[in-house]
């Protein structure tokens, strides 16, 4: 099992791909694991301005779009495909720091899908049904690139700290050992590899009601 993990940077429109071919390897991938950072998203920006994370200091960078469809069109290039005809590999698409605007979602609750061991795909579903509308709200350019890219998309909120980090020197932040809790991490890997290898990963395929209120 081989994990790559590449910049955005490297899915710049106008990079050479045949001279610069470090991305290539996205094209064959079994996986594929999309992180949007909704603070670079002047649209999420706008829509969380009470936050007190230092991250929001940062100056935004808002080009994940292009970097999807750049992505889409190197995968299209390298695997000889038809203009718009998207690839099945499995896209996760993780809507990062969900510590921060989880309160967007007006009080739909987002289910763990693990329970007994076993991966719920129908908790992922619902859950992905409600990150996407959030998406597609804010963001219908990224979902609409997302979906030209796969026909088996599926979007995961998470947290890698799951609280607001500390700010120790000029673009530098860590989280508090103390409350350090990551939200749904795993399950976007999870998912991808229940569809690599049943083996790997037992899932229940059976649709969970959500738990009354």
């Amino acid at each position: 099992m081989i994990f790559y993990d590449n910049a955005g940077e490297h899915f710049q429109p106008g990079v050479n791909i045949v001279e610069q071919p470090g991305a290539q390897h996205v094209a064959s991938a079994a996986g594929i694991m999309y992180l949007f950072d909704p603070f670079n998203s002047p649209e999420f920006r706008r829509s969380i301005p009470d936050t007190k994370d230092p991250q929001m200091e940062k100056p935004v960078v808002d080009q994940q779009d292009i970097i999807l469809a750049e992505m889409r069109a190197r995968i299209q290039i390298i695997r000889n495909l038809r203009s718009g005809e998207p690839i099945t590999t499995p896209v996760a698409f993780v809507v990062g720091k969900c510590d921060v605007w989880i309160q967007l979602l007006n009080g739909k609750p987002l289910r763990d899908p693990l329970r007994d061991g076993k991966l719920d795909k129908g908790v992922i579903e619902e859950n992905s049904n409600i990150a996407r509308e959030l998406m597609h709200q804010l963001c219908p350019a990224v979902v609409a690139n997302a979906e030209a890219l796969s026909t088996n998309v599926m979007y995961f909120a998470a947290s890698s700290f799951g609280h607001t980090p500390l700010k120790i020197g000029p673009g530098e932040y860590v989280p508090d050992p103390a409350r350090l809790q990551p939200i749904h991490v795993e399950v976007p890997l999870l998912w991808i590899l229940s569809h690599i290898s049943e083996q790997l990963v037992s899932t229940d395929c059976a649709h969970t009601p959500p738990a009354p209120a």
